[in-house]
């Protein structure tokens, strides 16, 4: 690597005591605390997946329909991973580590969780083409014939159990659909407001697919010692591009209402933004080293023979 983890945090190596300034300390203290908040953040996927596996998943599930279920949770693991791998590839990892077994091994543990994320994208393709093979089974009034059938209702990514005691309550109009692969029912507008947040699930991923690999793309040029050009401006404004794609989904999102999603984007787009402070101070050192070697080969064509 070019430059040192201090170098790549942007703090000065003149004195020890810099690296531990009170606002490199501040800055640690909050980089961390979004990072832990990643994890709980996953328990909260992880514990929803659960739920919603107790309506979709029953004996005749497939393998893929096991995956598509736990979909969002294994997305939000490898994209955690990552983001403790580009932590140390771009803050911690010195410039003079050259340990391949290493940098193997975090090449292949790359590859893996972005396997893992293409999956996501691949299962939420899958739950979009579904949507075609819906039909309607009955009109609003058969819902309770429907009863204690061991069927589901889902609006606005809300579960309710089909049951004599429930059925009378489920607020629904229209036409009665049935998914076709899972136990699950939904009205008219349900089925419409559903394929909504199957697009826009597809959108979203494939947005952070296309950032994952702009910031992979950053880093194999910060370690090449490239900081300014085409490929940097391709990778700035390409992320610029799916940060705003993201805060339209979001937008949606917190007008249904849907505040655990709207935290999700923020927290996800509050850590890449760390990971690229630390690669701005990066591209700033090696601006600042390229700088200095200007000046220092200057000075030697103005030495005497």
């Amino acid at each position: 690597m070019p430059l040192s983890s201090s170098h790549r945090a942007g703090q000065n190596l003149h004195t020890s005591t810099a690296r531990f300034s009170d606002h490199e300390k501040l800055f640690q203290v909050g980089k961390w605390l979004i990072y832990g908040l990643l994890f709980i953040n996953f328990g909260l996927y992880l514990s929803k997946d659960i739920v919603a596996a107790q309506h979709t998943i029953n004996a005749q599930t497939t393998a893929m329909g096991w995956l598509t279920s736990f979909a969002a949770s294994m997305d939000q693991f490898a994209w955690v991973a990552l983001i403790f791998i580009y932590e140390f590839e771009t803050y911690w990892m010195d410039d003079d580590f050259d340990n391949k077994i290493i940098e193997g091994i975090m090449t292949v543990f790359k590859l893996l969780f972005a396997a893992m994320i293409l999956n996501t994208i691949v299962a939420y393709t899958s739950l979009v083409i579904e949507l075609k093979d819906m039909t309607a089974i009955g009109s609003a009034s058969s819902l309770c014939s429907m009863a204690d059938q061991g069927l589901s209702f889902i609006r606005n990514l809300s579960y309710t159990s089909v049951t004599s005691d429930t059925c009378g309550a489920i607020a629904h109009a229209g036409e009665i659909f049935k998914y076709p692969k899972d136990p699950v029912l939904t009205d008219t507008a349900g089925l419409r407001e559903d394929s909504w947040y199957r697009i826009l699930d597809v959108v979203e991923a494939a947005a952070w697919f296309a950032i994952l690999g702009l910031t992979e793309l950053s880093v194999r040029l910060l370690d090449r010692g490239i900081y300014a050009g085409r490929l940097t401006m391709f990778e700035k404004y390409g992320k610029y591009i799916c940060y705003l794609i993201l805060i339209g989904v979001s937008c949606f999102w917190l007008a249904k209402t849907q505040y655990m999603y709207v935290w999700d984007e923020f927290l996800w787009i509050a850590s890449f933004f760390l990971l690229e402070m630390n690669m701005s101070a990066w591209r700033s050192e090696l601006a600042e080293k390229a700088a200095a070697q200007g000046e220092a080969d200057g000075a030697l064509d103005l030495s005497p023979a």
